[in-house]
């Protein structure tokens, strides 16, 4: 904690909310790399395909197993952003997108809605829910969902007044 410039006496939330940061700083540093990798091999796998037929089949089949051995951690990777997000304290506006909304509605997102559902239930964070319903082509589901955050919206207006 000092060499972050904190003194001893930082509340233990604090430490955790730092250890957060932390910990997604290095897995959206690795989610970056492992995204411009894949990218870079396609590169390489289309001039490959375009230059020369014969040899391209020797490269790019020793090239592919180098590539797609990242590709099953991308999930795991993009679920730790995801939970680490989600419990983050940091962001609490209502005006601006908050970094969970950004990241679930990426489209290079490689979550999966069996993992991080009740996660958002549990939160009440249900316009992320169909923010992510939205971008994983769920069109129905989050107009469903939206529709019904303007249903209690309008209940609790008209208990207002």
């Amino acid at each position: 904690m000092n060499q972050q410039g904190y003194s001893n006496d930082a509340t233990d939330d604090k430490v955790v909310e730092i250890a957060k940061a932390c910990l997604l700083k290095i897995f959206l540093n690795r989610r970056q790399r492992m995204m411009n990798d894949e990218n870079e091999n396609e590169t390489q796998q289309n001039m490959s395909n375009s230059s020369n037929s014969s040899n391209s089949s020797n490269f790019n089949s020793s090239n592919s197993i180098s590539s797609s051995s990242f590709l099953p951690a991308l999930p795991l990777i993009d679920t730790c952003i995801f939970h680490i997000y989600a419990s983050m304290k940091v962001f609490n506006s209502t005006t601006e997108v908050s970094p969970l909304e950004k990241f679930v509605s990426n489209t290079t997102n490689c979550l999966s809605m069996e993992d991080v559902t009740g996660v958002l239930q549990r939160k009440s964070l249900f316009h992320v829910l169909a923010l992510l319903n939205a971008c994983k082509g769920r069109k129905r589901q989050a107009l469903e969902i939206w529709m019904r955050i303007g249903n209690v919206r309008s209940k609790f207006e008209k208990i207002k007044m």
